[in-house]
Order: C-alpha cells, then structure tokens, then sequence
C-alpha cells in the first residue's frame, strides 16, 4: 500500500506560478481609444513641419478657427473660444532629442497606424488667460497697527551662529540695562550673605545645643554612679 501524505508529494515554486499569471493591461487615465477610420494623418509631410500642441482638459478644439503665434519670442495676442481667453507660448525649454523620445507619429494605412520617421520641432502651450480685475489697495489694505514695544527687554537666546555683536542695542536701553544687573548683583549679594549668616546661627544653635545634651546626659550619668555609691557603702554598713 502506498504511503499516504498530508500534503503534495512535490513542491512547485510560488514564484513561478507567479510569473506565469498574465497581467490584464490597464490604460493609463483620461485614456481614450482611437480607430484608424476616426483620425487620418497625412504620411506626405515633405517641406512640412510637426507642431506638438498641449491644450487644458476639455479645450474645445472643433470650435478654435485661428491659433495666433508669435515667431518673434514676445508674448502672443490672447485669442476667445467660447467667451474664455486663451494664450498659446512656445515651450523654448523642452529638447526635442528628449521629447521626441516619448512621442511617435502614426500614420493611417489600410485599417492601422503605422509610425512615421517625422520628428516634431516645435512645442507649444495653450493656456486659459484670467482677467484679474483693479484692486483699490486704498479701501482693501488696513493699516497694520504696531505691536506696543515692551522696554527694558534683554535678549539672551541667539540663533544658531550669531552673538551679541552681532545686534546693534540702544544705548540708553544698554545702560539701563548695565545699571539694573549691578543692582541684581548687589541684590543678589546681599541675598547670599544673608544666606550665610543664617546658615552659620543654624550651626551654631545646633552645636550648643548638641553640647547641652552631651552634658546633660554626663550630669545625670554622674549623679547615678554617686546615688549607686552611696547605696552599695549603706548596704554594707547595715550588713556589718
């Protein structure tokens, strides 16, 4: 009889059993799905060239008529569409070694898109332009009102690397200030002695009084051994 096993026999590897699963491919957002027949793209692009044109989300690109562009660097006229105004700028800064990389141009051909050598040479931004109406600084500024100075402050926490010298302080207020820490110190002096002092009467009044206790107890010691004395030469005289 066959031995019998709580588990398989043999052991697959998890990794290859992972490896193996097909991943169902997800389009990235805002995705969406073109057929040959709903774009055509000419693949005859000779003395021509590929302008690559970003345009905000939702831009109604059926209802733009013109696209005003400056080739002269300053900054094109503002163009509507739909009642809302829009500006196009040349991105100048993008390379087209580096973009042409993420980019490809299709060409329809016999219900397909096949890639053409084109490359694109300019890029270009629409933007949506906001009129930001007049502001009348006059009535929408309050004045700001001082905070109240507080005098005879002393600043003693500098940032990390720099000092005193580092500020420049009144003099009045340093004088005052020079003024006031002598008067702390004389304060702070006579705070001091007087600790002393009383500290030193504390000693003194627990050293005479530790003393009257040592002789206390001697007296009464003594008076003890000489009641003891007279007793022990009382018992023998009795005796005799």
């Amino acid at each position: 009889m066959a031995p019998s096993y709580k588990s398989s026999e043999y052991i697959d590897d998890s990794d290859s059993e992972l490896s193996a699963e097909e991943r169902e491919y997800e389009p990235p957002k805002n995705f969406q799905k073109v057929t040959p027949e709903s774009k055509e793209f000419s693949s005859n692009l000779k003395g021509k060239e590929v302008w690559l044109i970003k345009t905000p989300k939702g831009f109604p690109l059926t209802d733009l008529k013109k696209l005003p562009i400056s080739f002269s660097g300053k900054s094109a006229e503002s163009f509507k569409v739909n009642n809302l105004s829009y500006q196009v700028t040349e991105d100048l800064g993008a390379s087209a070694s580096d973009t042409n990389n993420k980019h490809t141009i299709f060409s329809s051909k016999k219900r397909s898109f096949r890639p053409l050598g084109e490359k694109i040479s300019r890029f270009y931004s629409i933007h949506e332009v906001v009129d930001i109406p007049e502001i009348q600084l006059d009535k929408v500024v309050v004045p700001r009102q001082n905070v109240p100075k507080i005098k005879k402050l002393r600043m003693r926490h500098f940032p990390t690397g720099y000092g005193a010298d580092d500020y420049q302080f009144d003099k009045e207020e340093e004088e005052e200030e020079e003024e006031e820490s002598e008067n702390d110190d004389v304060e702070a002096g006579k705070v001091l002695k007087k600790a002393k002092v009383e500290e030193k009467e504390e000693k003194e009044a627990k050293h005479k009084k530790d003393k009257k206790e040592k002789k206390d107890k001697k007296d009464k010691k003594d008076k003890k051994d000489k009641k003891d004395k007279k007793d022990k030469k009382k018992s023998k005289k009795e005796k005799a």
